[in-house]
């Protein structure tokens, strides 16, 4: 069952010493919100404990905040047939006037506008980000994010913006670059 899979791949990245950034990340963010739901149950189920909880425990600062709120599982799910242009256009120059737009960055802003808003939505706004700036959230969020070594964020922050099929093709190519293949 996928939701136990989840839940022992979860306990892996924060049992112990140091927590497993890149897994945790992989699987707070590419799950749907009843794939996350059934995750936490299963969790509780095999560790009697709260994976909101322990996850709070072993994280920290605004990358803590956003497995927080992805973990709560209340993300936008509606498809690209309900998208909005003149939200997703409000919402890029949020994130512009939260970044770009002055001297340091609102993270709030970014969270709340990313883990809250559906993978279409979130491309939506992206193109909207690169028609007003010129180029791509992606590109915004890696300059922002990188300026504070603020890596595991910007990792997450990427995964959410796309839909889940391309950010596994992304990392099933990263798996298979250079030499030898990576396994994990």
């Amino acid at each position: 069952m996928q939701a136990k899979f989840d839940a022992r791949l979860i306990h892996k990245s924060v049992a112990g010493w140091g927590t497993n950034e890149d897994l945790l990340t992989e699987i707070c963010c590419t799950r749907t919100n009843t794939e996350l739901k059934r995750m936490k149950q299963a969790y509780y189920e095999l560790y009697e404990t709260e994976v909101l909880q322990d996850v709070m425990d072993d994280t920290s600062g605004d990358y803590g905040r956003l497995l927080t709120r992805v973990l709560q599982a209340n993300r936008d799910e509606t498809g690209p047939e309900e998208v909005s242009e003149k939200l997703a256009a409000e919402q890029a120059a949020q994130l512009v006037a939260a970044g770009e737009g002055k001297a340091g960055t609102d993270e709030d802003v970014f969270l709340d506008i990313i883990c809250k808003a559906s993978p279409a939505q979130c491309a939506a706004i992206s193109a909207a980000h690169e028609e007003a700036t010129g180029h791509s959230l992606k590109d915004a969020i890696s300059d922002e994010m990188d300026m504070w070594g603020e890596g595991d964020l910007k990792n997450a922050l990427k995964m959410l913006i796309f839909d889940r099929i391309h950010v596994f093709a992304h990392l099933l190519h990263k798996a298979f670059k250079g030499l030898g293949t990576d396994e994990s």
